[in-house]
């Protein structure tokens, strides 16, 4: 656009003087290594927020004057982002919204012009080329945000495309060599570059657009230089090209570079259009406009129209020239991510916990709901919270009941929200108490850790003596009326430590609370021909009701279980004699060797082999046992 351009075909410097032509091979990169250029001076784009569904341009104020202005993409809430008394011109924003690069003219004696960057919210203004001898301007970034791509003038109707790092570092020429090169822009997968080159005499001047090969150094004419051609601009999926073509009726080309067809977007007689700029989704384009008579480009606005040209629309109205917009990414799709905090560990009987963290990736947070699944058989799930939006934590418990099967588990955590479902998976390990747990939970425990709870039956109360005997440190013994330390409805514990209870559920509540609630490995159950020892509904073993006779033959369980992080080490027999057995047998054939018990629970009969009503050790066997 001549009316943008003109400004910059001058060919005097910063220094003021006649710029002496600087000359690279046209084949290569010349680098020029600037090394002078403190970093501070560029705030990465992870500092910055991003900013979506936007766009960026330039409107005078007065003569030299120009602002950088931001507004919706519906031309709604237009907002001044940056105000100086200088030209900025030609903005251009980062592919994640989170920068702005421009051009700055200083008028002056000598004037001059450099590139500078900004946050999208129009802070942390910092020049990148104030160190550069020659003038820059018409800064664009790359697809990736990397590099910029700008315009270096060398001398009168001379100008050079340069390349350097989005900090400003790594200038590197790309095009020389004594054409009048401007308007650069970067393919979107950086391995070009399309420029415009002016042609003919500057008294019926035209241009074309090319097209450098970074990788060969080869300039390739995409138009023949017979129009006026300008401000050349990639589609996202680079197989266009835009740009602006005409002297006086101005409207904007689509170039396909794959068979060189060139289609007329606008084709509006009445109306010149220019300075064409793909959104980064490719769905938009941005331009300016103006009346084809009368006005000219002193009072340019910004339209949009679809990428195939339909749908125009006019964003600004105002006495004032708009020019050069800049589309900031759309805002992205909600997503999220979800992550725990490894695998656990869960006895049977108790609970374990995993911290899941849930993500917000991109786009406005959303309502995410969790759920959990691949649990074995009697383990649950809950979540505190269930669900929130991202990001946050969550709690998950798990809780596997005595019977829940030992072995490991894939348990997956399922994230559902806004349409998108996420996963994380951890390894969940169920293990069995075992028997030999008892020495270090209970005999060895530390003083006062472990109640033992009487009945006050006397049978229980003797059998509750023998285990007593075996403990290194003294330890409570309460009894089960203690409303303190039991509740008198539920028969559930009001104290934290290890537990050791004798008497079965007629004779217990506290056996009876584990009992019903599921934690305890065997339960006894009768019917009208069997007593029977149940492993959950299994059953373990079972006694004819027709032949028993406590008074000679007995039965009686052994088990150790969990309540969450408490131990429960539990004996009771169908009768008074078996609760008795139970503790002789754990003192002279257990406790000795507790290491080898890698049992949970042990069935054992008592039989009077002697005869003399007195329960003895080598009288009891075992019948049954398991995990």
């Amino acid at each position: 656009m001549r009316g943008v351009c003109k400004g910059l075909l001058s060919g005097r410097g910063k220094s003021g003087v006649l710029v002496k032509s600087v000359r690279f091979s046209r084949v290569g990169l010349a680098v020029l290594l600037l090394s002078q250029i403190p970093m501070s001076l560029w705030t990465p784009s992870s500092s910055a927020a991003p900013v979506y569904g936007k766009i960026a341009f330039s409107r005078q104020q007065t003569g030299d004057d120009w602002d950088i202005w931001i507004m919706n993409v519906d031309g709604s809430g237009q907002t001044k982002l940056l105000d100086s008394s200088f030209k900025d011109s030609d903005p251009h924003f980062r592919y994640d919204g989170t920068k702005i690069v421009f051009g700055r003219f200083i008028p002056g004696f000598p004037p001059s012009e450099d590139i500078y960057v900004m946050n999208s919210d129009g802070t942390g203004v910092s020049c990148l080329t104030s160190d550069f001898a020659n003038d820059a301007s018409q800064p664009k970034f790359s697809w990736d945000g990397m590099k910029i791509v700008f315009t270096v003038n060398v001398g009168f109707e001379n100008h050079d495309i340069y390349v350097m790092n989005s900090d400003g570092s790594g200038r590197a020429a790309l095009v020389t060599g004594g054409n009048n090169d401007v308007w650069p822009s970067f393919s979107p997968d950086s391995q070009y570059v399309v420029f415009m080159r002016f042609v003919g005499s500057p008294a019926n001047q035209r241009s074309k657009i090319c097209r450098y090969s970074i990788s060969t150094g080869t300039v390739t004419d995409l138009t023949d230089g017979s129009n006026l051609d300008e401000m050349p601009v990639y589609s996202p999926d680079g197989a266009y090209v835009i740009f602006k073509r005409g002297t006086t009726a101005l409207d904007i080309y689509r170039f396909r570079l794959s068979d060189s067809t060139l289609i007329n977007l606008t084709n509006s007689p009445s109306e010149n259009e220019d300075a064409p700029m793909y959104s980064y989704e490719g769905d938009k384009i941005a331009c300016l406009s103006s009346p084809a008579a009368g006005g000219g480009m002193s009072t340019a606005e910004i339209w949009t129209m679809n990428s195939d040209g339909t749908n125009r629309k006019q964003l600004t109205t105002n006495s004032v020239a708009d020019f050069n917009p800049t589309f900031s990414p759309a805002a992205p799709p909600f997503d999220f991510s979800l992550s725990n905090s490894g695998g656990i560990t869960v006895a049977q009987g108790s609970s374990g916990w995993n911290t899941i963290t849930v993500t917000l990736i991109s786009g406005t947070s959303q309502g995410v709901t969790l759920s959990a699944s691949g649990l074995p058989s009697g383990a649950s799930a809950s979540f505190n919270p269930v669900s929130g939006n991202p990001t946050f934590s969550s709690s998950l418990t798990i809780t596997a009941s005595s019977i829940t099967p030992a072995g490991s588990y894939t348990v997956t955590v399922n994230g559902t929200g806004g349409g998108l479902t996420r996963t994380t998976s951890f390894t969940l390990t169920i293990s069995r108490p075992t028997l030999s747990q008892i020495s270090g939970a209970i005999l060895n425990a530390a003083k006062n850790t472990v109640y033992f709870i009487r009945t006050g039956n006397m049978y229980d109360d003797s059998a509750l003596g023998f285990i007593y005997s075996k403990c290194i440190n003294s330890q409570n013994i309460i009894i089960q009326t203690d409303s303190s330390k039991i509740n008198q409805t539920t028969g559930a514990p009001l104290f934290t430590g290890n537990m050791v209870l004798f008497g079965g559920r007629a004779a217990s509540k506290v056996v009876k609370y584990y009992e019903d609630g599921g934690y305890a490995l065997v339960t006894f159950s009768a019917n009208a021909t069997h007593y029977r020892f149940m492993r959950g509904s299994m059953r373990v073993y079972s006694v004819a009701i027709s032949t028993y006779n406590p008074s000679n033959a007995d039965y009686f369980v052994m088990q150790i279980y969990m309540e969450g992080s408490r131990t429960v080490f539990s004996m009771w027999g169908i009768e008074k004699e078996g609760t008795y057995a139970s503790g002789i047998y754990f003192t002279d054939t257990i406790c000795p060797n507790l290491a080898s018990y890698t049992q949970g629970y042990l069935v054992c009969k008592w039989t009077d082999l002697n005869n003399d009503g007195i329960q003895q050790s080598n009288e009891i066997s075992v019948v049954a046992s398991g995990t």
